[in-house]
């Protein structure tokens, strides 16, 4: 999981660094990738470091529907 956490905030570098102008309609494809790059780097981080803590708070976490992925916000 460390493995890809750090090849996505790697493409997620690489997507935030282009230099080149966009027209309108890339621009918004361009903001939406970005922002749904952060929100998926954030959520695997944010796992990594709950089950990093242990299966029994893990577990209450999921029960308490604390986990990012069940919190992850759809429409900001």
């Amino acid at each position: 999981m460390l493995g890809e956490l750090k090849d996505r905030i790697g493409q997620w570098e690489n997507l935030c660094n282009q230099e080149e102008p966009l027209k309108e309609r890339e621009m918004m494809l361009y903001d939406l990738c970005v922002e749904w790059g952060v929100k998926v780097i954030f959520g695997m981080h944010e796992e990594l470091e709950s089950r990093n803590q242990g299966w029994d708070f893990y577990q209450t976490s999921y029960m308490a529907e604390g986990l990012a992925w069940q919190i992850i916000n759809l429409y900001s």
